[in-house]
């Protein structure tokens, strides 16, 4: 992310004969488009993690294997069959 909102922004850095240079490494954290778009990206992966969780439960108790035998397991599949 730092990197592509360099490429977006590029703040502390200048070109010298034709080369960009970088001069302040710390502004690179303190870029504008670093700050808008960093917060969008974790919370992005925040969703689509829990989606993939939510679905890995989804197919995981949907599916017709046998229950374990602890009582646990038998007092649920009872409450179930209700």
């Amino acid at each position: 992310m730092v990197a592509n909102s360099f490429l977006q922004n590029p703040v502390g850095s200048h070109v010298e004969n034709g080369v960009l240079r970088l001069d302040d490494f710390g502004a690179l954290f303190g870029n504008p488009a670093l700050t808008a778009s960093l917060p969008h990206v974790i919370a992005a992966a925040l969703v689509t993690g829990g989606f993939f969780v939510v679905g890995v439960s989804a197919i995981t108790s949907s599916s017709a294997r046998p229950r374990s035998s602890s009582s646990a397991g038998r007092c649920a599949s009872a409450w179930w069959r209700r």
